[in-house]
């Protein structure tokens, strides 16, 4: 895996070589250590390499500890840091920190009305300097935050502009639709990107933050994912949930599979001709369920198809149900037996789409129907289990291996990266950032402090 975490913090209990800022103690510093060592050890496993760097509150416009993490990990680790957004003339400061690996400048609210927090000489001065050197201007705000912001998008066109932890929309609990639409409005500025981030924080705030998944969608289709950072905000994301957690739910949430797929799948029964559907290489989970839909499928002889077997999280469903039957049930946690009654619905659920397909089709007549579709949903095979040609047919599939040499010269134009197995992207799926809006005391929790 080369995963990158869009924002994370350290902080180190030696204040005698990085003494904290006037106004804070100690006591400020929840938890009381955060190096750069224990934030390689938290996200290494999850297959994370590299990680932007934010400078804490803590060290205040003191931002050597970031720097010295960055200079004695080359490659792994680039910074946001903090200078004084009121100084008049920040430019030289900010081109001496960018040849020390810093990529942008945390700024938010201070001294300003909020409408117009943005309007001040110090601030319009970083905006174009932003500008000029291709340094993103990271926004630690909230909704009310974004009529601002637009102004100085508008004035600053390609100044580059980060908006941190989807601009705290859900730290009172609710998502509201009229904040989500705020954001995505400020998509019309080609050079806003959004940090997807800090999810102990919002909405539910439970594992696997399922709940927030409505909303990544709809942030998602404003920006495109090529706007959208993933981030933990750790160490405020392992405090009291997981590091892992915080990157499944953007891995593999449950819910494209029967949100997107079965409605491509049913367009396609729904089409008068002919369809056919071309695996050039692979079609796995999603992919697979639309080619049920289909009259005729057509592989190439080492293509592969997948099961369709629904993932809660990144757990199987299946597996969530063996751990009820095989645990005694004092010994199961309440969250555990959630999960599986959601499990077996969702096996249930997949699995009557797959028979209706596989039937309406034409694919196969119905007990046959229901034989494939319980192999392909009950969890049999892991969820990237290839599927070949041969095991396809022995399933009751209609499949070709005529594949027309244009399907080839046509997916050569979409060249794919190589990196793990293939499977479906789940966007929306059900299950449950800590950022300070100064640079005071941060807030209690569960805000996003930084």
């Amino acid at each position: 895996m080369n995963y990158i975490d869009a924002h994370s913090h350290i902080w180190t209990p030696d204040t005698a070589h990085y003494p904290l800022a006037a106004g804070f103690r100690r006591a400020n510093m929840e938890p009381a250590s955060f190096t750069v060592e224990e934030l390689i050890e938290r996200s290494k496993p999850s297959g994370v390499n590299r990680v932007v760097l934010i400078q804490m509150s803590f060290y205040g416009y003191d931002n050597r500890y970031m720097l010295d993490a960055i200079k004695s990990h080359p490659g792994k680790f680039s910074g946001v840091a903090v200078i004084d957004q009121n100084a008049l003339h920040p430019e030289a400061e900010m081109k001496e920190l960018k040849a020390q690996g810093v990529r942008g400048f945390r700024i938010y609210p201070k001294d300003m009305p909020i409408d117009r927090w943005l309007e001040g000489a110090g601030l319009q001065a970083m905006f174009k300097a932003g500008a000029d050197s291709n340094l993103n201007m990271c926004c630690l705000i909230d909704p009310n935050a974004l009529p601002g912001l637009g102004k100085a998008c508008q004035k600053f066109p390609d100044t580059p502009v980060v908006i941190d932890h989807l601009c705290r929309i859900g730290v009172s609990g609710k998502v509201e639709p009229a904040d989500v639409k705020a954001l995505c409005d400020m998509a019309k500025h080609k050079r806003v990107t959004v940090k997807v981030s800090a999810f102990y924080a919002l909405g539910k705030k439970k594992p696997p933050y399922l709940d927030l998944a409505p909303m990544i969608k709809q942030v998602c289709d404003a920006f495109g994912p090529e706007r959208l950072m993933w981030a933990t905000d750790c160490p405020y994301q392992v405090v009291d949930h997981s590091y892992q957690q915080s990157i499944d739910l953007i891995l593999h949430p449950h819910g494209g599979l029967v949100l997107a797929a079965e409605q491509i799948a049913r367009a396609l029964l729904e089409h008068k001709g002919k369809v056919t559907v071309f695996v050039p290489h692979y079609a796995m989970s999603g992919g697979t369920l639309i080619a049920l839909a289909a009259d005729e499928i057509v592989m190439d002889p080492n293509a592969v198809l997948g099961p369709v077997d629904p993932q809660l999280g990144s757990s199987p469903a299946a597996s969530i149900i063996k751990v009820i039957e095989q645990k005694p049930i004092e010994r199961v946690s309440d969250q555990t037996v959630i999960l599986a009654d959601m499990a077996r619905k969702a096996q249930a659920q997949v699995y009557a789409i797959v028979n209706e397909l596989l039937q309406a089709s034409g694919q196969m007549p119905s007990d046959k129907a229901a034989q494939t579709a319980k192999a392909l949903t009950e969890g049999r095979w892991t969820h990237d289990f290839p599927i070949n040609v041969k095991l396809a047919r022995e399933l009751g599939l209609k499949v070709s291996t005529d594949m027309p040499k244009s399907v080839y010269e046509l997916m050569e134009l979409y060249p794919q990266a190589a990196s793990r197995r293939p499977t479906v992207l789940y966007l929306d799926s059900p299950q449950g950032a800590r950022d300070g809006g100064s640079d005071t005391a941060p807030p209690a929790r569960p805000e996003p402090r930084k």
